[in-house]
């Protein structure tokens, strides 16, 4: 979320930030995310997406943080928020709090972000 806010030049540190969002030491829920965002004067949509969906607001420089499940990659149930930058067919392209930029094959990516429900939260500077 820091990384989101800092492309659009707003500076926070990363306590206060969590502070806002009321993050805990299992993550930040999306509601939460929404609110702090909205605060900071953005437009913010909670929506479901397809890979198609997903391309096309990355054409136009938003780039949506997206809840992945990772049991799939490490057998374990749990959702996971990273930041989409990039997709084509063989591969998607992310940042990940935990891991830093991310690169996996789509197939795999889907079945992560499909077990999660494909849901993406839309970030969009308001006028």
């Amino acid at each position: 979320l820091r990384m989101i806010l800092e492309y659009h030049g707003i500076e926070i540190n990363e306590r206060n930030l969590r502070d806002k969002c009321h993050t805990t030491e299992l993550g930040t829920y999306a509601d939460d995310i929404i609110s702090c965002l909205e605060h900071y004067g953005f437009r913010v949509r909670l929506l479901e997406l397809d890979l198609m969906e997903l391309r096309r607001y990355i054409k136009e420089d938003i780039f949506p943080v997206l809840y992945i499940n990772l049991y799939p990659l490490y057998g374990k149930h749990s959702n996971h928020a990273v930041i989409v930058e990039g997709v084509d067919e063989r591969k998607v392209l992310f940042l990940d709090p935990l891991r830093g930029i991310t690169e996996l094959e789509s197939d795999l990516f889907s079945k992560c972000w499909n077990s999660a429900g494909n849901l993406g939260i839309i970030i969009e500077r308001n006028s």
